[in-house]
C-alpha cells in the first residue's frame, strides 16, 4: 500500500475511534492522567512522563512504567542517558502535577524515590524478572485534588482483535492539557521480546506513542457505558507498535502492594 495510503488510513483510524466518543466522554478520560517530572538531586527535570492514581487499602499510589527513573531501555537494554552530555542520571524524586485544594490551582506534588537509601518504589515481578511497571505511595492526601482510576471493574476487560483503545495522556509538546489518542487491538497473546522473552502484554496499532509512556489505556464498555481501565502503555513490540501491559498483571501487582 502507497505511504500516503497509509497515514490517510491511519488518520481514518483515528478520527473514527475518537468521534465514537463524544466531548464529554473524552473530558472523563482527560480526567486521569498526571504528568509526572523526575527530577535528579539537585531538582533538575531529566525526563517526563505519565502515570495515573489508584486507591487500595484506603491508600493512593501514583502508577507509572520503571523505565522513566531508568537509563536503560527496559526492553532492549541500550543505554539512552538523560543527560545530554551522556552521564548517567541519578532520578531522586516525582514531582506530580497535580490541583491543590486550598488555592485551586495546579502545582507540583513531590515525591521522594529513596528513603534512607531504600527504594521508596514497588515493582511486581513475573517470570522471575522485574516488571517495566512501578507504584509509589502518596502520603499528602490532605492538599490535593486526585482522580483515582477504578481498576476492579468485573468482569475484567478481556481484549478482542479491533476493539478500540484510548489512550490519556501528556505528549511531551503539550503544554496544558492532556490529549487522546487511539488504537485497535492486534495482538492478544503475549508479546515477545529478544531481551525479556514473553511479557504480559497485548498490542495494538498506534506507533510511536512517545511520552505517553506511564499513561493509562481504557477500553470504552458500552453496557456499562463508562471508561475501563485496560492496562499500561510499555512501548515494548520491537515493530514499533504500542504495547499495553495487561489489566490482570496490574491487578496482581495492586494486590502485592504494601
Amino acid at each position: 500500500m502507497p505511504k500516503l495510503s497509509m497515514v490517510l488510513l491511519y488518520f481514518f483510524v483515528a478520527t473514527y475511534g475518537l468521534a465514537q466518543l463524544s466531548p464529554q466522554n473524552q473530558r472523563l478520560l482527560a480526567r486521569f492522567p498526571v504528568r509526572c517530572n523526575i527530577l535528579d538531586k539537585q531538582n533538575h527535570r531529566i525526563n517526563q512522563a505519565n502515570g495515573f492514581v489508584i486507591e487500595h487499602n484506603h491508600h493512593l499510589y501514583f502508577i507509572t512504567n520503571y523505565h522513566i527513573i531508568s537509563d536503560t531501555n527496559y526492553y532492549s537494554g541500550t543505554v539512552h542517558p538523560f543527560y545530554d552530555n551522556g552521564s548517567i542520571a541519578e532520578p531522586w524524586a516525582l514531582d506530580l502535577r497535580m490541583h491543590r485544594k486550598k488555592e485551586n490551582a495546579w502545582t507540583f506534588s513531590k515525591l521522594p524515590l529513596f528513603i534512607n537509601g531504600k527504594p521508596a518504589f514497588f515493582r511486581m515481578k513475573f517470570s522471575g524478572k522485574l516488571a517495566d511497571i512501578m507504584a509509589i505511595q502518596i502520603h499528602d492526601t490532605g492538599s490535593f485534588q486526585f482522580e483515582p482510576v477504578e481498576y476492579l471493574v468485573e468482569p475484567p476487560y478481556s481484549p478482542g482483535n479491533g476493539d478500540l483503545i484510548y489512550l490519556a495522556g501528556y505528549p511531551l509538546p503539550l503544554k496544558d492539557g492532556p490529549a487522546i489518542r487511539v488504537g485497535k487491538v492486534l495482538e492478544t497473546d503475549s508479546v515477545p521480546t529478544t531481551r525479556q522473552g514473553k511479557l504480559p502484554m497485548y498490542l495494538i496499532d498506534l506507533s510511536s506513542p512517545g511520552w505517553y509512556s506511564g499513561s493509562p489505556a481504557f477500553f470504552w464498555n458500552p453496557e456499562l457505558n463508562k471508561p475501563v481501565l485496560v492496562g499500561i502503555i510499555g512501548n515494548a513490540d520491537e515493530e514499533e507498535n504500542t504495547g499495553i501491559w495487561r489489566i490482570d498483571f496490574l491487578r496482581e501487582m495492586i494486590v502485592h502492594l504494601p
